[in-house]
């Protein structure tokens, strides 16, 4: 069946061009922009009246508004369109590969994954100066893009599970929005969530990218969530020897149970990560400039063309 969005004209500037992805409440596409280049444009699909779909879909657009920063996604435009018939929101149309392309793959290098955490801890920082708790980081809403320079700058993607302290909830008690495989305990209970259930997730994204596989893999989202809630995690100094102590200690700290044994900050676990790169010499990945690509969908590719040796993931070691 063709996407009856495809060819629509939104907002009398933003042409749809090709779908490139789901995010937590719609679809995305590539469109032209009339103004010059091309956006992200995401809109939000069939409502879910339990969620809030519209109330929690526009929310994410004042948040983007609010949250700039080099390692979150920039927000363009945003409202609702009758010709379409439902809301929208662009962003900038950032060219990489996501995180989770490369997890799928297998472990990557301590170096990456240490970078790729420091910068993540980063952005979730300045959205929690905001009052802000993301309650969604994976490796599919984080995307590793190339840049000019020879580095690779790492973007947040998607900001629609997210939290606001000083608003009311907008679902009901007891639910618990997000992917089982990356929630922190407290939300699995359905508590209020803080700034430290982002760093649990980040804790999940790094043990996940070490070691190529979740610290909890369970076969079925019921046995994840018990074993996140009752089991802990096996130490990466068991998994991987090589790796330094300190790194697999803060991995630890992180997926801690209880929120009080986490880091108070992602303040705290950027200086942590920085004390860790200075300690053990590992150095933040680069590329070589790939220049604008052509295809707007090879946005979501680009890795797989770069000759990178710190992007080419090592065979995963067993458990």
């Amino acid at each position: 069946m063709a996407d009856p969005y495809i060819g629509a004209l939104v907002k009398q500037r933003f042409e749809i061009l090709q779908p490139i992805g789901q995010g937590a409440m719609g679809a995305v596409y590539v469109a032209s922009d009339a103004d010059g280049g091309q956006v992200a444009l995401k809109l939000l699909r069939e409502q879910d009246d339990q969620m809030r779909a519209p109330e929690r879909f526009l929310r994410e657009v004042r948040l983007l508004k609010q949250l700039v920063h080099p390692n979150v996604v920039q927000f363009v435009d945003a409202g609702f369109d009758p010709t379409i018939g439902t809301v929208f929101y662009a962003m900038e149309l950032v060219s990489g590969d996501t995180l989770s392309r490369l997890t799928a793959r297998g472990r990557v290098r301590p170096a990456l994954a240490l970078t790729i955490a420091r910068q993540t801890a980063e952005g979730i920082g300045a959205a929690h100066e905001l009052g802000v708790v993301h309650r969604d980081i994976k490796p599919g809403n984080l995307m590793l893009v190339p840049r000019e320079d020879g580095t690779v700058r790492l973007k947040i993607l998607d900001f629609g599970l997210a939290f606001v302290d000083s608003e009311r909830r907008l679902t009901d008690m007891g639910s618990a929005p997000g992917t089982v495989s990356y929630m922190s305990p407290e939300q699995l209970q359905g508590k209020v969530p803080d700034r430290r259930a982002d760093l649990y997730g980040l804790g999940v994204l790094l043990f996940e990218t070490l070691t190529g596989h979740p610290p909890f893999p369970g076969a079925t989202q019921v046995e994840i969530a018990v074993d996140v809630l009752r089991r802990p995690a096996v130490g990466l100094g068991e998994l991987l020897p090589d790796l330094p102590p300190r790194f697999a200690e803060l991995v630890a700290r992180l997926l801690a149970k209880d929120r009080d044994e986490r880091p108070p900050s992602a303040e705290a676990v950027v200086d942590e990560l920085a004390a860790i790169q200075r300690e053990s010499g590992l150095r933040p990945p680069t590329v070589s400039h790939m220049g604008p690509s052509a295809d707007p969908a090879s946005a979501w590719r680009l890795a797989s063309q770069i000759p990178m040796e710190f992007i080419r993931p090592e065979p995963a070691t067993g458990a």
